[in-house]
C-alpha cells in the first residue's frame, strides 16, 4: 500500500514555491504575456481567493504562457474558459472575473464556493455558459444575468441562494434557453418576466421556498417546467401545458383548484404532466394524444383532497390512480396505489382488466364507467396480491422468514416479477426495504434468478427478477422487528417480522462490534449426514462460521485444490487509490476468504468521470457469460474515499450460491461494457466449497437442522451457540452465553 504521507510530499514537491504561497499579480508584468494585464490579473484573483494553493489540480499556475493553466483556454491571446469542476475551489469568485470580457464559458461546479456573485458578470458580453452547481453560492442571483445578450445556459442548483428572484426585462436580445436553480433556499413569488420570457426552453426551480399563484402563460417557449417542492398555491395556470411543453412537473405544491384545468389539448408525444400530491378535485377528461410508441402519462396520485375523478372514474377511500395512455397497446391504462395502512377491495367497469395493480382498459370502451374503491386493511394484511405464476407467486420475501433468526451480514432477498414494470418506469426496476421505522433503503432488481423462473416454467428469461440487500444484523438491537417491502410505486408487496441477534464482541458489557480477528477451525461431526464431519471456519466477511471442508463417510476429503480456469491466477485492480482506499475492489470473495454457501458476491465502483453516475456493472466467474450486478449504496466506502454521500451508488452485489460451482479454484472478474465489449475493471481468485451428500453429490441443504456450541468466541468465558441456516448454507451466531 502507498505511503499517503509520501505520495503528499512527493506532490508538494510538483508544485511551484509560488503556488504554494499564493500567486503574486507581479507576473501579469512579465513582458512575455500574451493575455491583456487585466484578463492575467482577474486569474489570478480567482487563484488567490479561492486557495488555489488547495486545489485538486494546479498544473502550470504561476508559470507562463498561461494558456497552459490547468482550466483555462486561451484563444487569440484572449481568455475564454474557465473550466474548474470538481477542484476544491473554496472562496469567494472575486469582482475581478468582470474583466474577462471575452469569457465564453465559466465552469466551476462541485467545489466551495461561497459569497454572493458580483452584480455584474451578466456584462461579461461574451460569456454563453455559467455552470456554478453544487457549491454554496448565497444571497440573490444577479439581474444582468437574466438580461445577457450571449448567455444561454445557467446552472446554480444546488447552492444557497436564499432571496427573491429578480423581476428581469425581456429584451428581445436576452439568451437565456436554460436555467436551473432546483435545490436551493430562493423566496417570494415568480415574477410576471417569467410568463413573458420568449426565449427559456428549460426551467427548473424545484425544491425552493417559492410561493404564490403560478403566472398565466408560464415560460410560454418551454419544453420543459420543473416547479416541484415549493409552496405555490391558488388554481393551475389557464395554459398549464405550453403548446410546446412535454414535461411539466408541479409535484408538492400546495395547488387546490379543479382538475378540469388541465383540458388543454398536447399534440405531442411522450409528454408528462406531474400534479401529484396537491389538491385538485372534480372531474377530468384527457385530451392528451399520443403519437408513434411515446407515453404521455398524467400523474395526479396523493392528491389531498382524496376526491378526484379522471376519465369517468369514481375514486372512492384511501388510495390513488395514476393514467397511463400508451397508443402502441391500443389501450387505457391506470395504476392504483393504495395509501399506507390501505388496499385495493374492488375495481369495476368497462370491462377492464387488473393484471398486477395495473388496470388495464380496452380501446373499444368510449363512454363507460370504472368504479374504484380502496379501504383501510382493519386488522387485514395491506399486502397487494400480485398474483402467482404456475402456482409460484410473482413476490416472494426469502429472507429473512418469522421462523429464523438473522446473525451476522446476511442477504435480505426475494423475488419481484412484475408484468407491467416497463409501463410504471423508463429506469432499472427497483423496490424499498423499510425496517421499523427507518427511511426505506432503495433496492435495484438486478439478479435474474435462473431457479425461480424455472419454477414457473419460463425458459430463456433475460429479465431480472431478484433483489437482494447486503445487511448486518448489528446494526440492529437484538429482538424482534418489522420489515415492510414496497414497490416503487410504493405499494406495499411483502411484509415480515423477524428476529436479529448480535453476539457481545468483548468483555464490555453490551459491546457489539464487526468481530475481525480469526479463530480456531471448529469441527462438526455427524454434518450433513451421519459419519461425515465438517469444518468450519469464523468468517469476517459474512459474521459467520463458514463450512470450509468436509470428510465423508469413507474418510474422503471433498476440499479440492482443482483450477477451474486457465492461466494463472491474478490480481488486478485498474482502480486508482483516493484517500487512500482503491476506487475499484471485488471486497468478496477474494484469495483470502473462500466463497461457501449461499453468498454476496460484492465490492464497489467509483466512478472518477463522472461523480454523479454509476455505470452498469458485471462479474465473470471463470470462463461463464458475465452476470449482471445490482448497484447498492455504500455510505462507508464514500466516507473513506471522502466523497459526497449522495454522489454514487458505489457498491455492487449479486446473489451467487457456491453449489453452482465445482469445488477448488475460481477466478472472478469485475467488468463493465464498452459497445459489445467487456473491460476488465478488477480480476481475483478465490476458493468455493460446498459440502456433499451421501451420494457424493453437492448439494443445497434446505431440510438439516444442526445446534453446535463454540467456547471461548469471540473472547474467552464466551460461549457462542452455532446453528445451520438453510437459507445461507452456513452456521450462524444464534446464542450466547457469558460464564464471568
Amino acid at each position: 500500500m502507498n505511503n499517503p504521507l509520501g505520495v503528499f510530499l512527493t506532490c508538494l514537491a510538483s508544485i511551484s514555491t509560488q503556488a504554494v504561497a499564493g500567486l503574486d499579480t507581479q507576473i501579469c508584468n512579465n513582458s512575455d504575456l500574451k493575455v491583456s494585464y487585466q484578463e492575467c490579473f482577474a486569474l489570478v484573483d480567482i487563484y488567490n481567493s479561492t486557495n488555489g494553493q488547495t486545489w485538486h489540480k494546479q498544473e502550470n499556475w504561476g508559470d507562463l504562457p498561461i494558456e497552459n493553466w490547468f482550466g483555462v483556454k486561451v484563444e487569440n491571446n484572449r481568455v475564454v474558459s474557465i473550466s474548474l469542476p470538481n477542484n476544491n475551489l473554496d472562496g469567494n469568485l472575486p469582482h475581478s472575473i468582470n474583466s474577462l470580457s471575452y469569457l465564453k464559458t465559466l465552469i466551476a461546479d462541485n467545489n466551495r464556493l461561497q459569497g454572493v456573485l458580483s452584480e455584474n458578470i451578466g456584462f461579461i458580453s461574451n460569456l454563453e455558459r455559467v455552470s456554478l452547481s453544487h457549491n454554496m453560492i448565497k444571497g440573490k442571483l444577479p439581474r444582468s444575468l437574466f438580461e445577457a445578450s450571449s448567455l444561454n445556459y445557467l446552472d446554480l442548483s444546488n447552492n444557497q441562494l436564499n432571496q427573491d428572484l429578480p423581476n428581469f426585462s425581456n429584451s428581445p436580445k436576452a439568451a437565456l434557453l436554460t436555467l436551473k436553480l432546483a435545490n436551493n433556499q430562493i423566496t417570494g413569488v415568480l415574477p410576471d418576466s417569467f410568463s413573458q420570457s420568449a426565449r427559456i426552453s428549460f426551467l427548473d426551480l424545484s425544491n425552493n421556498l417559492l410561493s404564490g399563484e403560478i403566472p398565466n402563460n408560464l415560460c410560454s417557449m418551454c419544453s420543459e417546467v420543473l416547479l416541484a417542492h415549493n409552496a405555490f398555491n391558488g388554481e393551475l395556470p389557464e395554459h398549464t401545458a405550453a403548446e410546446y411543453m412535454y414535461s411539466i412537473s408541479l409535484q408538492n405544491n400546495e395547488i387546490y383548484s379543479q382538475a378540469s384545468n388541465l383540458s388543454k389539448e398536447i399534440s405531442a408525444a411522450g409528454v408528462r404532466i406531474d400534479i401529484s400530491e396537491n389538491e385538485l378535485f372534480g372531474s377530468y377528461t384527457s385530451n392528451l394524444s399520443n403519437r408513434g410508441n411515446s407515453k404521455n402519462t398524467i400523474d395526479y396520485k396523493n392528491q389531498r383532497s382524496h376526491s378526484l375523478d379522471i376519465r369517468s372514474i369514481a375514486l372512492n377511500g384511501p388510495g390513488t390512480l395514476k393514467a397511463i395512455n400508451t397508443d402502441s397497446l391500443n389501450r387505457r391504462i391506470f395504476q392504483l396505489i393504495p395509501f399506507e395502512n390501505a388496499n385495493l377491495t374492488s375495481i369495476t367497469g368497462c370491462n377492464g382488466k387488473l393484471e398486477g395493480n395495473m388496470y388495464f382498459l380496452p380501446q373499444s370502451q368510449q363512454s363507460c364507467s370504472v368504479e374504484v374503491n380502496f379501504d383501510d386493511c382493519q386488522g387485514q394484511s395491506c399486502i397487494f396480491d400480485f398474483g402467482k405464476t404456475a402456482n409460484v407467486p410473482n413476490v416472494s420475501l426469502e429472507t429473512p422468514k418469522s421462523n429464523r433468526l438473522i446473525s451476522g451480514v446476511v442477504q435480505l432477498r426475494g423475488w419481484f416479477k412484475d408484468e407491467q414494470q416497463a409501463l410504471k418506469s423508463a429506469k432499472k426496476p427497483a423496490i424499498y426495504a423499510k425496517i421499523d421505522d427507518a427511511a426505506p433503503i432503495e433496492i435495484n432488481i438486478g439478479n435474474l434468478r435462473s431457479d425461480v423462473y424455472k419454477a414457473m416454467k419460463i425458459n430463456n428469461s433475460t429479465t431480472p427478477i431478484g433483489w437482494n440487500l447486503l445487511f448486518y444484523s448489528g446494526n440492529l438491537s437484538n429482538g424482534q422487528h418489522e420489515l415492510e417491502i414496497y414497490s416503487e410505486d410504493g405499494v406495499l408487496i411483502n411484509k415480515e417480522t423477524f428476529t436479529a441477534f448480535t453476539i457481545q464482541s468483548s468483555t464490555e458489557q453490551s459491546e457489539k462490534q464487526y468481530i475481525n480477528q480469526s479463530y480456531p477451525h471448529v469441527t462438526v461431526n455427524d454434518f450433513p449426514y451421519a459419519n461425515s464431519s465438517v469444518e468450519l471456519a469464523f468468517n469476517t466477511a459474512e459474521q459467520n462460521f463458514s463450512i470450509i471442508s468436509q470428510i465423508d463417510a469413507s474418510g474422503k476429503q471433498t476440499r479440492s485444490k482443482r483450477q477451474w480456469f486457465s492461466g494463472s491466477p491474478k490480481s488486478i485492480n485498474n482502480g486508482s487509490l483516493i484517500n487512500g482506499t482503491p476506487a475499484i475492489k471485488i471486497e468478496y470473495p477474494n484469495k483470502n476468504q473462500d466463497a461457501t454457501g449461499v453468498i454476496s458476491i460484492r465490492g464497489w465502483h467509483y466512478n472518477t468521470e463522472s461523480a454523479s453516475e454509476d455505470i452498469e456493472l458485471f462479474i465473470k466467474i471463470d470462463d461463464e457469460a458475465p452476470i449482471p450486478t445490482s448497484r447498492v449504496s455504500r455510505p462507508d466506502v464514500l466516507a473513506a474515499l471522502n466523497k459526497d454521500q449522495s454522489s454514487q451508488r458505489v457498491g455492487w452485489s449479486t446473489l451467487f450460491y457456491s453449489g453452482n460451482l465445482g469445488n477448488g479454484l475460481h477466478r472472478i472478474r469485475l467488468l463493465k461494457k464498452s459497445g459489445s465489449q467487456y473491460e476488465v475493471l478488477a480480476e481475483d481468485s478465490f476458493t468455493s466449497f460446498t459440502a456433499n451428500n451421501k451420494s457424493g453429490e453437492i448439494q443445497y441443504f434446505s431440510d438439516l437442522k444442526k445446534e453446535i456450541e463454540v467456547d471461548d468466541f469471540p473472547f474467552s468465558g464466551s460461549t457462542a451457540t452455532l446453528s445451520f441456516d438453510t437459507a445461507g448454507q452456513n452456521f450462524s451466531i444464534v446464542k450466547q452465553k457469558l460464564t464471568n
